[in-house]
């Protein structure tokens, strides 16, 4: 029911229905505002209410609440809410709500509560939810105090009155509450003793700053009963910094980016063989190919010798002549093209299975020097490798022509489409692996020569690809393979435009030990700012920076600037930024380094305020922070004053982790 003070006067029984209708219509009226984001209309329908009644936050608690997180309340409406606070007759959950209002108020800075009448209510109240409710609000209001520079006192009976009060419920309260209150206290005493605003009840006779010792007659963490004691010594506040500030480091030993290459399954060979004398090389090959992709193992001698002797180069293959041509050629058409196109097809099809096969085969066994001798072949620019699979460049651009004129002719002749059959038509129950070329050539019939031989060229960069990916899988399981002539072929990749093939070319320089680390990490610095091979790039930064000599001599202050703007690149994933600060982490644990500047905090500040980052991706940041803390002795304002916004608006594990953050910095 509506409150009837403005209504004692009035005995007329249709007046008042006539004004708890107008009052209904308000309350229907606020709630559908809230829902919009104007805050002009919310606060001039919140305003109405008030006008016909003073306690009309009775009446929609959670909306006035909703307003306060997102608006602030106006000071004016603190009066009536007191009043409700410190009654008896008001049930506990509604006066949860109204705690968070003013907490939240104060929060956003839309209201100022004497810090006497926030205690007069923690008195008046035995529920633990709104006594913690309002040590929050007490901590937000000390915050704002020193950050306005407020010449109100806070003395030695005050906070007696709040060792009384929470003393009380010792066991009930939010115990982060009641940390950040003391993180806040402190801060407030620091804030009159840079300012030399002294009060007798506190007895601080010396000013201090962020860079020199705590004061011993201040407000200090009890490590054993969390709660807030007045009088404590230097050196269990030296003790308790020190403490926290090892969780956090110890926390950073935990959280490691996986830059580790785990070992791969190594399968025993099977001797022997599984070819015939009856199959030509293609028919060969889509045999092994078949077997391997239905699980099995291929036998010794078919993968260690003669696969190697039929990879790359079309003299290796031996196919009979006309043996795939002669029964489909019917015009003379097909007499002239089909045997010129598929001398061409042919080695292009059988490469690329084998390519996949050692691919395949190097997940569970490590390949023959025969196999991976024949694989560094692929490991060169698209155009060497195409002149070594057809031995000529022009034969890929004639049989494309002649590809393409074919298919247009059937596309325009349809009285002798049903002679002139698709001009791959023998392959077409190929294996998967080249179902591609099949389809367009066949299916679609593709008339343009130009993406015919685009077609083709996306098969050798395939065989390119299926080719350093076996050479990386064997150099895990072994460097040996990398000797120093091979490295420095893989590492003339680094400037290839294919992308994927650059990171597998990044992962192989980053398992060696021979590499020319210093180049690799100016490229991987340069991909980060082109965006291009982001995690092998992020991977080898954090195994650079683990060991302080070589994170001495590659990084420096200006590195870690450009690897902090990361966290305002939106082209980068949330969790590619956590692995940036995981990186800058690890730079800040060595001896050598300095704390964080303000640029790179301010990047920081845009990290941690981001949404799309995770809370336990933040604990990252607030790392950061501690170690910053820790080598710069003081932290920019700016910094403390996004640690305490962010407390309520994440999870409590978060929030948790910032009151520790703020109670080793302050």
């Amino acid at each position: 029911m509506f409150s009837n003070f403005l209504l004692t006067n009035r005995d007329d029984k249709d007046s008042r229905k006539e004004l708890q209708r107008n009052q209904q219509k308000i309350v229907d009226e606020l709630r559908r505002q809230c829902k919009s984001f104007n805050k002009e209309r919310i606060i001039s329908q919140l305003n109405n209410g008030y006008q016909i009644d003073r306690a009309f936050h009775l009446h929609v608690p959670n909306e006035i609440k909703h307003i306060a997180r997102k608006h602030g309340l106006p000071e004016v409406k603190w009066g009536e809410i007191y009043q409700n606070l410190i009654a008896e007759n008001i049930d506990d959950h509604t006066k949860l709500l109204l705690a968070q209002t003013i907490k939240y108020s104060i929060k956003n800075n839309t209201a100022s509560v004497k810090p006497k009448e926030l205690l007069e209510v923690l008195r008046k109240n035995s529920d633990a939810q709104v006594k913690s409710e309002f040590v929050w609000t007490l901590s937000y209001q000390l915050s704002n105090s020193f950050t306005k520079d407020s010449k109100e006192i806070i003395n030695e009976n005050f906070i007696d009155e709040i060792n009384s009060i929470i003393e009380e419920s010792e066991n009930k309260l939010n115990q982060s509450s009641v940390i950040f209150l003391n993180d806040q206290l402190q801060r407030y005493f620091y804030g009159n003793h840079l300012d030399y605003r002294q009060s007798s009840h506190i007895g601080i006779k010396t000013s201090v700053n962020y860079s020199k010792k705590i004061p011993q007659n201040i407000v200090t963490k009890n490590q054993q009963t969390t709660k807030i004691k007045y009088k404590n010594t230097q050196s269990e506040e030296s003790t308790d910094k020190l403490s926290s500030i090892n969780v956090f480091k110890n926390l950073n030993k935990k959280i490691k980016m996986n830059s580790n290459i785990e070992s791969l399954p190594t399968i025993p060979d099977k001797v022997g063989s599984d070819t015939s004398i009856f199959r030509d090389t293609y028919k060969e090959v889509v045999h092994l190919y078949n077997t391997i992709k239905s699980g099995k193992s291929l036998k010794k001698t078919d993968k260690d010798e003669y696969l190697p002797s039929k990879f790359i180069g079309s003299e290796k293959k031996w196919v009979p002549a006309n043996a795939y041509s002669a029964k489909f050629c019917i015009v003379p058409t097909q007499r002239m093209l089909f045997p010129y196109v598929y001398s061409i097809l042919l080695p292009l099809f059988i490469d690329r299975m084998i390519a996949a096969i050692f691919l395949e085969i190097s997940k569970k066994h490590m390949l023959h020097e025969n196999a991976i001798v024949v694989l560094m072949e692929c490991i060169d620019s698209l155009d060497h490798v195409e002149i070594k699979i057809f031995g000529n460049a022009n034969k890929i651009a004639k049989a494309a022509n002649d590809i393409a004129l074919y298919n247009h002719t059937r596309t325009n002749w349809k009285i002798i489409n049903t002679l002139m059959i698709p001009v791959i038509i023998p392959f077409k129950s190929a294996p998967d692996v080249v179902a591609n070329v099949i389809h367009e050539i066949n299916e679609k019939e593709t008339t343009d020569p130009t993406k015919i031989i685009e077609i083709f060229s996306s098969q050798i960069i395939q065989i390119r690809l299926a080719a350093i990916s076996a050479i990386y899988n064997c150099a895990r399981r072994t460097r040996a393979i990398l000797s120093e002539e091979r490295l420095r072929k893989i590492e003339k990749c680094l400037v290839h435009e294919d992308i994927e093939f650059r990171d597998f070319v990044i992962k192989i320089l980053q398992i060696s030990n021979d590499t020319n680390y210093k180049t690799l990490f100016d490229k991987c610095l340069e991909n980060l700012a082109q965006n291009i091979n982001i995690d092998v790039s992020l991977d080898y930064l954090y195994q650079q920076c683990e060991t302080e000599h070589r994170c001495q001599e590659l990084f420096n202050e200006d590195i870690i600037t450009r690897v902090s703007y990361l966290f305002r690149d939106s082209r980068l994933n949330a969790e590619m930024k956590t692995r940036c600060c995981m990186i800058i982490n690890n730079y800040l644990e060595h001896r050598y380094t300095k704390g964080l500047n303000d640029v790179q905090l301010e990047n920081y500040v845009y990290f941690i305020n981001d949404p799309h980052v995770s809370s336990d991706s933040k604990v990252n940041a607030l790392i950061s922070i501690v170690l910053t803390a820790e080598k710069n002795h003081l932290l920019p304002e700016f910094v403390i004053r996004t640690l305490v916004e962010n407390i309520n608006d994440s999870d409590d594990k978060f929030g948790n982790f910032i009151i520790v953050t703020l109670g080793i910095v302050s």
